[in-house]
């Protein structure tokens, strides 16, 4: 697609909080985000790293038996991580947070996100879009289910205003 913003697509697979009928989630992620993190660039290093290892299909993230790893397992390493950046850059993330309790896996990574998006002033459409909440809430009991090439197709149409987001 012409004059599309440079992104990368991460396809999450499992089941999405709030998504009771989907077993994957597409996720297009900006190049760069406002921020600075450069997705493409480090979801591009672990794929080659992998790929080095023979590896060329499955979870990203893995046991050595290649099953998908538990977030119980990875929330440890991950906190540590996070607490590392905190002392190392402070401006980054400051030490009067609490890495744990606001970063933990048993928190909503998708209702941080959402929050900050509206702080950062995007419309309540193009959130909602992002999180296919509509989808969900039009199916009322019935599963939001969608065949693969629907979501795919779903979010190539949307693809701009989920990069918004």
């Amino acid at each position: 697609m012409m004059g599309v913003t440079p992104h990368v697509t991460v396809a999450l697979l499992g089941r999405i909080k709030g998504e009771t009928g989907e077993k994957y989630h597409l996720m297009p992620l900006r190049d760069e985000t406002r921020s600075g993190l450069q997705p493409r660039l480090w979801i591009g290093r672990a794929l080659d790293a992998l790929e080095r290892r023979g590896i060329v299909r499955g979870p990203l993230f893995r046991t050595a038996t290649g099953h998908p790893i538990r977030f119980g397992i990875m929330e440890p390493k991950f906190i540590e991580r996070l607490e590392m950046v905190q002392i190392a850059r402070p401006d980054i993330l400051s030490d009067q947070i609490e890495v744990a309790e606001v970063y933990g896996v048993r928190r909503s990574f998708r209702r941080g996100s959402t929050t900050e998006a509206g702080n950062r002033g995007v419309p309540p459409e193009i959130i909602d879009s992002n999180n296919r909440w509509r989808r969900v809430e039009k199916a009322g009991t019935r599963q939001a289910s969608m065949a693969m090439q629907e979501h795919y197709t779903d979010v190539r149409i949307s693809l701009d205003k989920l990069l918004i987001y």
